[in-house]
């Protein structure tokens, strides 16, 4: 079932794409940064999306749906929300890719490795459950106290994978690289 998954990231798990796959990332997040994050703010009257704001909760969902102006609504509908398809498909990519190549490069062939891809294509799927919520919210504000509480949820799942699996790859490129060291010395 997962074989086709597996086998797409054995095949694209090579510095090159990693490094295209994450220059991509990086200029959607400098469009992110400069332009559309503060237009949002800006538009909404200074509320700024749940998808950015560390202290996502409930109550801030509410607000950004409640008290925003409308024009600000309908850029983060029809500008940010379509923008942020990628922004998770990118940084996500680059983590799973990261990951699985380092996990053949640092652990055995025949343990779980190849199921540490899933740790960031995780966040990536509430990443998506999140910004699809506040979508619903924004044509739907009726279900404010049943979706609240998921995007919000969301958004700390979300950033719990997205960590857990940046550590990940921080921490095995320092391995990978104290191996090398390591291995050059003893030539």
């Amino acid at each position: 079932m997962f074989e086709p998954i597996f086998r797409i990231a054995d095949k694209h798990s090579n510095w090159k794409s990693i490094l295209v796959i994450f220059a991509l990332f990086l200029v959607l997040k400098l469009l992110f940064d400069f332009h559309v994050v503060p237009m949002v703010e800006h538009k909404t009257g200074g509320y700024p999306a749940p998808d950015i704001n560390f202290s996502t909760s409930p109550e801030t969902v509410k607000l950004f749906i409640t008290e925003s102006h409308p024009e600000g609504l309908k850029y983060y509908r029809n500008v940010f929300f379509v923008l942020d398809i990628f922004f998770p498909l990118f940084l996500c990519g680059f983590l799973a890719l990261a990951l699985n190549s380092l996990a053949g490069k640092l652990l055995p062939k025949f343990t779980l490795r190849k199921w540490i891809i899933f740790l960031p294509l995780t966040g990536m799927v509430f990443d998506y459950v999140e910004s699809v919520g506040v979508v619903i919210l924004i044509f739907s504000p009726e279900y404010l106290t049943l979706l609240a509480p998921i995007v919000a949820a969301a958004f700390k799942l979300k950033f719990l994978f997205g960590l857990s699996s940046l550590f990940l790859v921080v921490i095995g490129t320092i391995v990978l690289g104290m191996k090398s060291v390591i291995r050059r010395l003893g030539s």
